[in-house]
């Protein structure tokens, strides 16, 4: 089991807002473990056995609440992925520690 986080870029502006259970809501119908997210800002923590793959993160967006995890209408996505990153908690860890070193 592996602590993963999502980031989801704009996905609470324009015209959609989204709560915190609707934005977990296709994490765990992908069976994700203890999703979990901070004011609905697009950032979401879970836990995985498999590296999660962004582009089945999206689909289970557009079949659980019908739009698209990117800023994009689901009309004009045509097979493409949202602006999605995901990383281990082990990667962002290493990450803050570079910067802190440098500063």
């Amino acid at each position: 089991m592996t602590l993963y986080a999502a980031f989801l870029r704009a996905i609470n502006t324009g015209q959609r807002r989204l709560t915190n259970d609707a934005l977990l809501t296709p994490f765990q119908h992908l069976g994700y473990r203890d999703p979990t997210a901070y004011q609905a800002a697009g950032n979401v923590v879970f836990d995985a056995d498999e590296i999660p793959d962004p582009a089945t993160i999206e689909a289970a967006f557009i079949e659980r609440l019908g739009i698209s995890a990117s800023t994009l209408p689901v009309a004009e996505l045509e097979g493409r992925v949202g602006p999605m990153t995901i990383r281990t908690l082990g990667t962002i860890e290493r990450m803050i520690a570079k910067f802190d070193r440098s500063s």
